[in-house]
């Protein structure tokens, strides 16, 4: 059993395809609840989704590499079984419905996926 609580805070209205928007969500949530024993599991929505957790955090090294096809990283390896699919689709979806991702990380801290809707420069 975890000790974890999850908050919503905040409204964004956007149209875009309610289907894969909600996969590559899911997994970005699935994937803080996962990584985190104990703590939080914050989602803010203002314009931009921010999924926060206080989970064991991504190793600096591991994070250019997290959305390569079957790319597992030392958090995958040691305490889950990971396919190294689930960002690598996660990323693909979203560039599809014109969504960025970004993602910070801190070793025992936790970990930030910010997603928002991409604005083509002229």
């Amino acid at each position: 059993m975890k000790d974890l609580s999850v908050s919503v805070i905040g409204s964004w209205q956007i149209t875009s395809d309610k289907k894969w928007l909600s996969v590559a969500l899911e997994q970005l949530i699935n994937n803080a609840v996962k990584y985190t024993k104990t703590g939080s599991v914050a989602i803010t929505l203002d314009h931009s989704i921010d999924i926060s957790d206080t989970g064991i955090g991504i190793l600096a090294e591991d994070i250019p590499r997290i959305f390569e096809h079957g790319f597992t990283g030392f958090n995958g390896r040691k305490y889950q079984k990971s396919t190294g699919l689930g960002l690598y689709l996660t990323q693909d979806i979203l560039k599809k419905l014109a969504f960025d991702i970004h993602i910070s990380s801190q070793i025992e801290k936790g970990t930030t996926v910010h997603v928002s809707k991409h604005i083509p420069v002229l």
